[in-house]
């Protein structure tokens, strides 16, 4: 029989479950890069042939991957506002954030 768990409340930055940037390529060009779950996208021609790219890789530098769980701390208590409607930002980055519950 397994034990009971009991479900706490962590934080961890938006950038976990949706980053988005423009990343400069040749010929004065951005390509916009995105982050779904885990998942990379460009729009250039190289990510359409090889599923990756050089700017994926400069993407992945920029996104704030601060969660409780891992790293620690607690998120930074902030205004209420459109861009912050749960009161708290990221310790990392300063970004918003998202709560999501795991058994302990």
């Amino acid at each position: 029989m397994a034990p009971d768990l009991s479900v706490e409340n962590r934080w961890g930055c938006c950038d976990l479950d949706y980053f988005q940037t423009r990343i400069e390529g040749s010929a004065d060009y951005t390509y916009l890069v995105i982050c779904e779950r885990g998942e990379w996208h460009c729009d250039c021609k190289g990510f359409k042939f090889r599923r990756t790219c050089r700017h994926i890789k400069e993407a992945e530098k920029k996104r704030c991957v601060w969660s409780e769980d891992t790293d620690g701390g607690e998120p930074n208590n902030v205004p209420v506002s459109d861009f912050f409607p749960n009161g708290k930002s990221c310790p990392k980055c300063g970004g918003e954030v998202f709560s999501y519950r795991v058994g302990v």
